[in-house]
C-alpha cells in the first residue's frame, strides 16, 4: 500500500504540472475475467479489441488473476477475441459500447486447439451494468431517429426535448430538466466532452446540440458519477464518426396543416408550413491517387436547414387621422390650452403649436384600419407582422489513427438560427440570430499498455442577439432633445414614449447581445497498478458572459409619459411636447462577466475480487465569482456595524449612483470609515473599493471544496445475471450567471427623473427639453434606500449528498429489472433572505440561511 500511495501523489504531481485543460472523457472500458471450463483463471491469455466500424484492434494480457481491461476505448461496435495456448479460441460479436461505459465480456476457454474458435453474439454478454456503481441510461442513433417524437415539430432541430423520455428525467413547466430528483442547475450538459451550459445563467444550450443525424448518443448519467465529474446530474452527447464503409443519406420532414387534425374547439386550422432538409455522408478519407484513409482517416458530416415561416397578429391601438392633426372634436374630451387655461376652439389644438419633436414622431404612429375610423377605440389597427424562425447548421467530424498507440479525432459545429419578432405601431420587426460555433481536438495516447494519457480541448460560443434595421440614433439625434446623457450610446435604440389610452412608442433599446464563452479542456491520465485502476485530472474553464445592461427602457435615448395631466387629453399632452414626467440614464457599457473555474480529482477503481469492485476517490473545485469588465457590479457587506458597507470594483468610483449615495448617509469621501453626518446617533455608510474592503475584483470570496466519492458493485453469484451497487457521493453546484447578475446595475443605478408642471403658463419640461433644474435623482430618507440585491460576501457554493442502493438481475430474453433507493440532501442554496434592518440601509442579501433553506433555481429575483 505505500508504494500504491507513492503512485497517487507522484501521478497527482505529474497531472497538475502538466495539464491546463479542462473537461471529461467519453471513452468506455471493455474488461472481463479469463478461465477454463472448470473456473480455474487462465493468465497471460491475449485479448484482441477490434473497433469493427474501423477496423482497429487493442491488445492486452490477462493478469495472474485471469482479468483484463482495455481503457480509453471510443464508443463503437466491438469484437473481442481471447485465444491462449491449449484451449480453443473465444470469440464476442456485436458488442457495442457507448460512452462511459464499462462493459463486461468474461470468456471461457474449452481445452482445445487454438484453430477451433467458439463464438458468442452480444445477446449472451448481458443486458445490465455489473462493475460500476453509475446508473446510467443511453440514446442510440437508432432510438434518437426512429423513437415517435418529431423533435421538429416543436419549431426547431434541437433533440434536447427527448431527453425527458429517458428513465430518470422529469420536466418542469419551463422545459428544464431534473435528473434522478434533483434541481435543473445541478445538472452539466456537454458535447464531446465539452461543456454546453450556458454561463450567462445556469442552463442547457437547448439549440447548441448538433443534427440529429450526427449523433451517435445521449448518455445522462444522475447516480453515482465517480470523481472525474462534477455534477449529480451529467447529459453527454457523441458525435457520430465515420467507418470503413461509405455511407449517407438525405432527408426531408415537412410539416403541413393539411396534415394536421382539427384541436379541440377548433373551426379551423391555422396556417402552417415547416420544411426541415440535409444531408449526411461518412466514411474513410480518400482521395484518388494520393491518399487511402481505410483504417486508420475517418470522416462524418452533416447539413441541415429548417425554414419555417409563420407570422404574429398585432393588434394596436392608436390615434385617429384627425388627433395626429390636433383635432380631438370626435373624442369627447375636452381639451385645454395648458398655456392659458382656456379650451382650445373646438377642441383643435392649432397647427403651429404641434410641437416639432411630437411632428417626427407621428410617422411611426399609423391610421387606423379597423372599426370606427373616426374615433379611438381598442385594437382599432391589426396586421399581420412576419416572425419566421430559419436555421442553418453543419457540423464535421475527422478522426485520425496516427500510430498503434494513439489517435485523435476534431469536431467543428456550426448553427445559426434567426427568427424574426415584430414590435408596436410602424417600428420595423427585430431580427434575433442566435448563433453557434462549437469545437474539439482530443488526443488519445497509450504510453505503456497499462498507462494512458488523454488531452481534450474545446470551445463552445453562443451569441444570441437582437437586432433592427432601424437607424434609431440618428433619428433620436434628428429630435435634437436638449439634457440627455450618455448620447451618442454605444448601442442603436429609441427614445420611449408612453401616451395613456394607446398603443406606447416603445422599442427602446434597438440592439444588443447575450454572449455565453465557454473555453475549456482536460488532461486525464490512466494507469493500471494490479487490480487498481488509478485515474488523475486536472480541469480548468475560461468563462465569458455577456449581457445587455439596462435601467429603463429607454436608457440613455430617454423615457416619456404622457397622462393627460395638462390637456384632459393624454395624445394632446404629447402634440405640445408636455411630458408629465421624464426619465434617462446613461448606460456606458453593457455586462461583461469572466471567471476561471479550477478542478482537479483523483480516483480509484480497485477490483477486490472478480466478483467486487470499489470506486473512490476525492474531487477538489474552486470556483470564484465573476469578475465584471465594465465594473457595474456592488455588494453589500453587513459586517459593518450598524450601517454596513457598499464595495465596488477598483477603478470604478465614477459609476457610483449620487442618489444612492446620499439616501444611505455615505462617508463623503471614498474608502473613508468616518465622517459625513450622524443620523440618529449613527455614523455614515463606508464605500470601499474591492481593495479597500480586502476583497478580489468579484466582491466577495469562493470556497475551495473538497468532495469525496465511494462506490461498489458487487456480484454475490459470480455471474453476470446479478449485481448490487451503492454509494456515496459529495458534490458541489456550480453558480454562474444567475449569481453574477444579481450584483449588476446596484449601486450604479443613476435614472435621472423629472416631473412636470407649469406654473404661471411657462413649463417647467417641454421638448426639447427634458429636465428641470433639479438634479433628477431622488434622496430617499435615510433607512429607507434601495439597494437591489447582493451576495454573501463569504459566499459558500451549494453542495449536495447523494447515497444510493441498487440490485439489478438479468432476465433474460434481452431484458433487465433494477430496484434502487436514491436519495439526496441538498445545502447551502441560494436564496433572498431579508436580513435584520439596519438604521440607514434596507438591503436584500442573496444567499443562504440554514433556517431558511430553498430548492428554486439559483439566482436573485
Amino acid at each position: 500500500m505505500k508504494n500504491l500511495w507513492r503512485a497517487y501523489l507522484a501521478m497527482a504531481l505529474l497531472v497538475a504540472g502538466g495539464a491546463c485543460l479542462r473537461a471529461q472523457s467519453t471513452y468506455g472500458t471493455i474488461l472481463g475475467t479469463v478461465k477454463d471450463k472448470s473456473g480455474a483463471m487462465i493468465p497471460n491469455a491475449t485479448v484482441k479489441v477490434t473497433n469493427v466500424d474501423e477496423n482497429t484492434s487493442r491488445e492486452v494480457k490477462s493478469d495472474r488473476n485471469g482479468d483484463y481491461q482495455v481503457l480509453n476505448v471510443l464508443p463503437a461496435h466491438y469484437s473481442v477475441t481471447v485465444s491462449a495456448g491449449g484451449f480453443e479460441t473465444f470469440n464476442a460479436t456485436g458488442l457495442v459500447l457507448v460512452a462511459r461505459q464499462t462493459l463486461r465480456v468474461d470468456a471461457t476457454l474449452n481445452v482445445g486447439s487454438m484453430t477451433q474458435s467458439v463464438t458468442v453474439e452480444a445477446t449472451e454478454t448481458g443486458v445490465i451494468a455489473t462493475d460500476t456503481q453509475v446508473i446510467q441510461e443511453t440514446f442510440d442513433p437508432q432510438k434518437l431517429l426512429n423513437l415517435p417524437a418529431n423533435v421538429r415539430a416543436n419549431g426547431n432541430t434541437s433533440p434536447y426535448q427527448l431527453i425527458q423520455t429517458l428513465p430518470g428525467v422529469q420536466s418542469d413547466n419551463s422545459g428544464n430538466f431534473s435528473i434522478q430528483g434533483g434541481i435543473p442547475s445541478q445538472s452539466q450538459y456537454s458535447l464531446d466532452g465539452i461543456s454546453i451550459t450556458d454561463v450567462t445563467g445556469n442552463s442547457p444550450l437547448r439549440n447548441a446540440f448538433p443534427s440529429s443525424e450526427s449523433i451517435a448518443e445521449i448518455k445522462v448519467q444522475g447516480v453515482g458519477n465517480q470523481a472525474e465529474y462534477g455534477q449529480v446530474g451529467d447529459v453527454t452527447t457523441i458525435s457520430k464518426s465515420g467507418t470503413n464503409e461509405f455511407h449517407g443519406d438525405l432527408f426531408w420532414y415537412t410539416q403541413n396543416a393539411a396534415m394536421n387534425a382539427l384541436n379541440f374547439g377548433q373551426q379551423t386550422k391555422p396556417h402552417l408550413v415547416a420544411n426541415d432538409f440535409g444531408v449526411s455522408a461518412g466514411g474513410p478519407v480518400v482521395i484518388p491517387h494520393l491518399y487511402n484513409g481505410k483504417n486508420k482517416t475517418f470522416f462524418y458530416g452533416t447539413y441541415e436547414g429548417f425554414r419555417y415561416p409563420q407570422s404574429t397578429v398585432v393588434q394596436d391601438t392608436v390615434p385617429t387621422a384627425a388627433m395626429k392633426t390636433g383635432n380631438f372634436s370626435a373624442e369627447g374630451v375636452n381639451v385645454i390650452n395648458p398655456f392659458t387655461g382656456q379650451p382650445f376652439p373646438n377642441d383643435t389644438i392649432p397647427q403651429s403649436m404641434i410641437n416639432p419633436v411630437a411632428q417626427k414622431f407621428l410617422q411611426f404612429f399609423p391610421n387606423p384600419t379597423v372599426g370606427n375610423l373616426a374615433a379611438v377605440h381598442s385594437a382599432n389597427w391589426i396586421v399581420n407582422k412576419d416572425t419566421s424562425y430559419n436555421s442553418d447548421q453543419y457540423d464535421v467530424r475527422i478522426d485520425q489513427y496516427l500510430t498503434s498507440k494513439q489517435s485523435v479525432f476534431a469536431r467543428w459545429t456550426w448553427k445559426n438560427i434567426n427568427q424574426l419578432t415584430s414590435n408596436d405601431l410602424l417600428v420595423p420587426s427585430n431580427s434575433n440570430p442566435d448563433n453557434y460555433k462549437m469545437f474539439v481536438v482530443a488526443h488519445n495516447y497509450a504510453i505503456l499498455p497499462n498507462l494512458l494519457n488523454e488531452a481534450r480541448f474545446g470551445f463552445t460560443l453562443n451569441d444570441s442577439s437582437f437586432t433592427n434595421p432601424y437607424n434609431g440614433a440618428a433619428f433620436s439625434q434628428s429630435l435634437g432633445l436638449q439634457g440627455l446623457i450618455g448620447l451618442p450610446a454605444f448601442f442603436n435604440g429609441l427614445p420611449v414614449v408612453d401616451i395613456n389610452n394607446l398603443t406606447g412608442f416603445d422599442a427602446g433599446r434597438l440592439n444588443g447581445s447575450s454572449q455565453s464563452r465557454t473555453f475549456q479542456g482536460v488532461d486525464n491520465v490512466t494507469w493500471t497498478k494490479g487490480r487498481h485502476t488509478l485515474k488523475f485530472g486536472v480541469d480548468i474553464r475560461h468563462i465569458e458572459a455577456i449581457d445587455p445592461l439596462g435601467f429603463i427602457g429607454g436608457d440613455n435615448y430617454g423615457n416619456f409619459s404622457f397622462s393627460g395631466t395638462f390637456t384632459g387629453a393624454p395624445f394632446a399632452d404629447f402634440l405640445l411636447g408636455l411630458p408629465t414626467n421624464t426619465g434617462f440614464d446613461n448606460v456606458q457599457m453593457d455586462n461583461d462577466g469572466i471567471t476561471d473555474h479550477y478542478n482537479a480529482y483523483v480516483q480509484d477503481s480497485f477490483r477486490v475480487s472478480p466478483n467486487l469492485t470499489l470506486e473512490y476517490g476525492i474531487r477538489f473545485e474552486y470556483h470564484p465569482g465573476y469578475v465584471d469588465a465594465s465594473g457595474n457590479i456592488g455588494n453589500f457587506d453587513p459586517s459593518y456595524a450598524r450601517t454596513g458597507a457598499v464595495v465596488y470594483p477598483d477603478g470604478h468610483a465614477s459609476l457610483l449612483s449620487p442618489g444612492y449615495l446620499q439616501s444611505a448617509n455615505a462617508c463623503p469621501t471614498l474608502g473613508s470609515k468616518t465622517g459625513g453626518q450622524t443620523v440618529n446617533g449613527v455614523a455614515c455608510m463606508p464605500v470601499l473599493s474591492a481593495s479597500q474592503a480586502g476583497l478580489p475584483q468579484s466582491l466577495r470570496t469562493a470556497p475551495v471544496r473538497f468532495m469525496p466519492r465511494f462506490g461498489f458493485a458487487y456480484r454475490p453469484f459470480g455471474d453476470d445475471k446479478t449485481v448490487i451497487r451503492g454509494g456515496y457521493s459529495v458534490y458541489n453546484t456550480e453558480v454562474l450567471g444567475s449569481i453574477y447578475y444579481s450584483l449588476t446595475g446596484t449601486l450604479q443605478s443613476a435614472t435621472l427623473t423629472y416631473n412636470n408642471s407649469i406654473t404661471n403658463g411657462v413649463p417647467a419640461i417641454q421638448w426639447p427639453n427634458v429636465r428641470t433644474g433639479g438634479a433628477g435623482y431622488t434622496v430617499a430618507p435615510a433607512g429607507t434606500d434601495y439597494f437591489g440585491t447582493a451576495n454573501q460576501i463569504n459566499w459558500k457554493d451549494p453542495y449536495s449528498e447523494q447515497w444510493n442502493l441498487s440490485i439489478d438481475r438479468d432476465l433474460g430474453f434481452n431484458t433487465g429489472l433494477r430496484l434502487s433507493y436514491i436519495g439526496m440532501a441538498t445545502r447551502d442554496l441560494a436564496v433572498g433572505t431579508e436580513p435584520e434592518p439596519v438604521v440607514l440601509l434596507d438591503d436584500l442579501l442573496c444567499g443562504s440561511t440554514a433556517d431558511e433553506p430553498s430548492v428554486s433555481e439559483l439566482g436573485c429575483d
